[in-house]
């Protein structure tokens, strides 16, 4: 349930479409020119994955996020699961594959983590495959190849006469290849179950996963969308 994701969060970069002032390499792209959008977004993700502080970039590796909960009450994982104050590794080394769709509003975008984790605090509650598992502690969880897939709408917003750019209704997939856990002070028989069906039960958490994690990505990049008009943005 590692995110897983995630992730990262190469939707934080698209904020930075716009040229940086001083780096040569990046240009203005036209809306509809998704070859140099796309090339914006993958220079931008190698070269400031630790933030850029006059765009309102974030660091992006660890990406920080303050809480996700998982709450799920289906099949053979139920479980109440939330952590405080996560760090997220791999974004730096994240490879974008697909980024389109800001001239009709659609955006569509996925980028594939390599290898990355998640850490933080954690409280748990519920049951894996019938058994009973409750604790709290710190949680480190690996995972391989983290394939992740984001789309949502974009809608015009005025703030003192400029327009922006505002994300809605965004819905995120994900998958992963592999990956470990431990989490401190659970046991070692619960730990030894989620490190031996791992990405069975990442695929069983999924959607409930994916959704508040969206949600966050969304919010964090709308407060970067509101640093720049969308004539500011992009060539006319």
């Amino acid at each position: 349930m590692s995110s897983i994701n995630n992730f990262f969060s190469i939707c934080l970069l698209i904020d930075f479409l716009i040229a940086v002032n001083d780096d040569e390499e990046l240009q203005r792209c036209k809306i509809d020119d998704e070859d140099c959008i796309f090339e914006n977004a993958n220079l931008i993700l190698r070269k400031y994955f630790k933030g850029h502080d006059d765009l309102g970039l974030p660091v992006l590796d660890p990406l920080k996020i303050d809480e996700l909960a998982v709450v799920q009450d289906l099949n053979a994982v139920k479980v109440d699961a939330r952590v405080m104050g996560m760090d997220m590794t791999g974004l730096s080394k994240a490879k974008l594959i697909k980024l389109k769709g800001f001239e009709n509003q659609e955006v569509e975008m996925r980028f594939v983590i390599p290898a990355g984790g998640m850490y933080g605090p954690y409280k748990i509650k519920g049951k894996l495959l019938k058994l009973s598992i409750e604790g709290h502690g710190q949680l480190k969880l690996t995972f391989t190849n983290m394939d992740i897939g984001l789309k949502f709408k974009l809608v015009n917003k005025t703030v003192d006469g400029k327009t922006y750019f505002h994300a809605v209704k965004p819905k995120m997939t994900m998958s992963i290849t592999g990956g470990t856990a431990n989490l401190s002070h659970l046991g070692s028989i619960a730990n030894s179950i989620l490190n031996w069906s791992f990405v069975t039960i990442v695929n069983a958490v999924r959607d409930t996963f994916c959704k508040p994690m969206s949600q966050i990505y969304v919010d964090k990049l709308n407060a970067m969308f509101l640093k720049v008009a969308i004539d500011d943005l992009f060539l006319q």
